[in-house]
């Protein structure tokens, strides 16, 4: 495979950014307001998992070590910033806004984006792990990095807690974590979100394998 084939993905990956951050600026414009300057923040979260896959693919073959599990907690500690951003649809209720559509095709555009990068990241991940795991293991942990995930999402809107918050803020960080797994609030958004991963994760890995082997 040649080099522009493989970065092609990463490519079209800016391209979508670099589109959301022109509409962010032309609602911006538009509204003179900073009501989605937030979006900008978030969109850069997201590609910090999709960095680290891939310097994950680059830099470790068959030899993990311990930087490989450091890097991968790393991932896992910024993974739900990328489907997090599905979560913005709630500012849709927060103004009145005669071009609502601008609203909703920025926001929907960057949830989307997030999506994608999220899913690009865990699939090089998975893909990753396959090298030394089994199938049935690799995909147990994609289940359990996609509840981690929801969780992180809760934590994230809910709480307000961002993934930084680990090293800043640690021990309550944990308290309030354990705290909140016996809040149903918690449990339900826990496990829709992590359905919700997982599920569209499955269909974009199915996809992406159908049309490799059919290549």
């Amino acid at each position: 495979m040649t080099l522009q084939k493989r970065s092609l993905p990463i490519r079209m990956m800016v391209l979508h950014t670099a589109f959301n951050y022109g509409l962010i600026l032309m609602v911006f414009i538009s509204s003179t307001e900073r009501h989605y300057l937030f979006l900008g923040w978030n969109l850069f979260l997201a590609w910090i998992p999709l960095l680290l896959a891939f310097y994950l693919k680059k830099h470790f073959t068959l030899k993990w070590g311990m930087r490989f599990y450091i890097i991968l907690g790393i991932w896992l500690l910024f993974f739900p910033n990328a489907p997090y951003i599905i979560t913005d649809l709630i500012h849709l209720n927060e103004r009145y806004n005669p071009a609502a559509w601008y609203d909703i095709l920025l926001l929907f555009s960057s949830a989307l984006n997030g999506l994608l990068l999220g899913f690009y990241s865990l699939y090089l991940v998975h893909n990753k792990l396959r090298v030394q795991l089994s199938e049935r293991m690799t995909w147990l942990l994609v289940f359990g990095f996609s509840v981690l995930s929801g969780y992180g999402i809760y934590l994230g809107r809910v709480l307000r807690w961002n993934s930084w918050d680990l090293f800043v803020h640690p021990i309550t960080l944990v308290k309030q974590s354990l705290v909140q797994l016996t809040s149903f609030h918690a449990l339900s958004m826990t496990i829709g979100f992590s359905s919700f991963i997982i599920m569209l994760y499955y269909v974009f890995k199915t996809i992406i394998n159908y049309e490799s082997s059919t290549k």
